[in-house]
């Protein structure tokens, strides 16, 4: 029985002499101090820096099937929309919407066209807090405000075309008395009134981010 155990043990030793003359194909790192001057990446790989590879860095050779590919560059994140407010627009109050208050005196309807032409509507406050906040910006003059009559009495709807919901008028308000057909904030009360649309005043346009 000798001689087959003297076999036996010359084919283990031969066998590991010939494992340690392969070559390792891959090499696993847990931090950049492993990887000599290179990265760990998040594979378990290390890379080094090489210009050509659009993210800056190659595999190096002991990276198992990644071996010499560029590390892979990930993607940009999804940019947010940009705003269609212009700059001169702002919050006020810590509000989710942005305004301008517009200075020039004129009538409603100019107002309502150059507030929609710059991508926004005459303010229309939703509610006494909102309402508050338009008048501190108008510095103690009287606003128009996007709320008008539909053609019935005393039926009254926004410049979005929706039923006015909120319309908080001052004492004997609306009062019917002659063509009353938009709704102006009165900065002494800092309530609705009626008025005739072709009257100047000063307004702020409103804009949704």
């Amino acid at each position: 029985m000798r001689p087959v155990l003297g076999v036996v043990l010359a084919l283990a030793l031969a066998s590991g002499a010939l494992a340690g003359c392969l070559r390792q194909t891959q090499f696993a790192c847990d931090g950049d101090a492993a990887c000599n001057g290179g990265h760990c990446e998040a594979t378990g790989f290390c890379s080094f820096d090489d210009a050509t590879c659009a993210g800056g860095r190659r595999y190096g050779e002991l990276s198992g099937a990644l071996a010499n590919a560029c590390v892979d560059v990930p993607p940009e994140p999804d940019a947010p929309p940009p705003s269609r407010c212009p700059d001169s627009y702002a919050p006020i109050g810590g509000s989710a919407h942005v305004y301008r208050l517009r200075a020039t005196v004129t009538d409603w309807v100019a107002h309502r066209d150059t507030c929609a032409g710059e991508g926004g509507f005459l303010a229309i406050p939703d509610d006494q807090a909102e309402l508050d906040l338009l008048a501190d910006l108008a510095a103690g003059n009287d606003l128009w405000v996007g709320v008008h009559e539909t053609g019935a009495v005393d039926v009254y709807e926004t410049v979005l075309g929706a039923p006015a919901t909120f319309l908080p008028w001052d004492t004997g308000q609306p009062d019917g008395a002659g063509p009353a057909d938009c709704v102006r904030l009165s900065a002494q009360s800092r309530r609705y009134r009626d008025d005739r649309c072709n009257l100047n005043r000063r307004a702020i346009c409103e804009c949704v981010p």
